[in-house]
């Protein structure tokens, strides 16, 4: 996946969950590596898409975080599935909560 896609996914995946969530934790469900869920959180909070803790401490590269939701603009922005669709460059059924990193498992 790419960048754009990767946060997308995980931008869904934040709006479904309904809870907070840790890096750590996020790198163990994902099984993603820590290189690539740092670019896909740092789209997302470029965008101001995020409700993010910042920790000093890191893994590998990947400065810890916890995600405790999203903004009204990330809310919002998954609403809008035209806008969604034109930035991360795919459709998501809220319905579906079928993760690629799920579908590998």
């Amino acid at each position: 996946m790419t960048t754009k896609k990767d946060a997308g996914e995980l931008l869904y995946y934040f709006y479904t969950l309904n809870q907070s969530i840790s890096a750590e934790n996020l790198l163990k469900e994902t099984g993603w590596g820590s290189w690539r869920l740092e670019k896909a959180i740092k789209f997302l909070r470029k965008m101001d898409l995020l409700e993010i803790n910042l920790s000093k401490e890191k893994i590998e590269r990947l400065q810890l975080f916890l995600i405790t939701g999203l903004t009204k603009k990330g809310a919002q922005l998954i609403e809008d599935k035209d806008k969604f669709k034109a930035i991360f460059g795919f459709e998501k059924n809220l319905v579906s909560e079928k993760w690629s990193w799920k579908t590998r498992k």
